[in-house]
């Protein structure tokens, strides 16, 4: 009896310690790879399920979180509690074996004129999660915001990833409002390019009304039917390009040309220099600001933004 319980204190004591010394280290950092299955329990995306997935959900045990698996919230219910803990160990040891690194021949693109979207195309990478184009920088933890008075569009780069043709993007939201009242949500799919080419897989959305979502307008996929990964923003932006954004026959198929370059362009969120103004089809546009991205669309301005 009293062998029983010794054991017990003595194991709840090695458990107890050996919690202290993991939320005391620093979670090792490893390559995210995009795996042929995805694994319940891979919190840090290695395409196994081990120790260090258990140091992640240990060190947000009982916090509420937004991006599911990456913080241990295997159930992606927001809540990092026992339930992820059963999913860890039920897959523990399990992998699975990474995508294949897929190289290939990158196009050269003319210094005017049609770029060629090839460069975005799944079998040309590798691509990189790293989107430093100056022109479209996305760092997760960026936030802008543009407004006309009316309508508002907050862009946010979340700590999220999605697998679109095979290949790991990044997730940016897209959150608007009419008056106050939510009309759309949208989840934005990005990657660079190995030249820094912006590359747009695609997105999924999610249109409101009082409150309900009452449909899904606008969507698509990179890779599903004949729907191609477009160039959202060259490597070298240079006056006279043009592009395919969009190539999603039946649902969305935009271009944009690059007009010219402005000295400066004055916003509520200050005054900014060597603007790229853009033309849209269909009509629509944009400018472009360096280091911070779009702080033009169609009459709204960028009213805050951070980096």
């Amino acid at each position: 009896m009293f062998r029983k319980i010794f054991a017990y204190i003595l194991l709840s004591l090695i458990i107890l310690l050996t919690d202290f010394y993991f939320l005391n280290k620093p979670v090792p950092e490893v390559q995210a790879q995009t795996c042929l299955t995805e694994l319940a329990g891979d919190a840090n995306r290695d395409c196994k399920v081990d120790g260090i997935d258990y140091v992640i959900w240990l060190k947000n045990y009982n916090k509420t979180v937004s991006d599911g698996r990456l913080s241990g919230d295997f159930n992606n219910n927001g809540k990092v509690d026992g339930l992820d803990y059963v999913i860890w160990l039920n897959n523990y040891n399990k992998n699975s074996s990474p995508f294949p690194t897929v190289t290939g021949t990158q196009p050269t693109q003319p210094a005017t004129g049609e770029l060629d979207i090839s460069i975005c195309d799944p079998t040309n990478g590798p691509f990189s999660l790293n989107i430093t184009n100056p022109y479209f920088p996305l760092p997760v933890g960026k936030v802008n915001t543009i407004s006309d008075g009316t309508f508002t569009v907050k862009f946010s780069v979340l700590n999220q990833t999605e697998v679109v043709a095979g290949i790991t993007t990044r997730v940016v939201e897209e959150y608007e409002t009419n008056n106050g009242n939510l009309i759309e949500i949208s989840r934005n799919f990005f990657v660079a390019a190995p030249d820094g080419t912006v590359c747009y897989y695609g997105e999924d959305v999610d249109i409101y009304s009082g409150g309900q979502i009452v449909g899904h307008s606008g969507a698509w996929r990179a890779g599903e039917g004949s729907n191609k990964p477009g160039i959202v923003m060259p490597a070298n932006p240079t006056v006279g390009q043009t592009y395919q954004q969009e190539v999603a026959p039946g649902i969305a198929m935009d271009r944009a040309a690059h007009i010219r370059f402005e000295q400066n362009y004055n916003t509520p969120a200050g005054i900014f220099n060597n603007v790229l103004y853009v033309e849209e089809t269909p009509p629509s546009t944009k400018r472009y600001a360096p280091g911070v991205g779009m702080i033009y669309d169609d009459g709204a301005l960028l009213i805050s933004y951070n980096n």
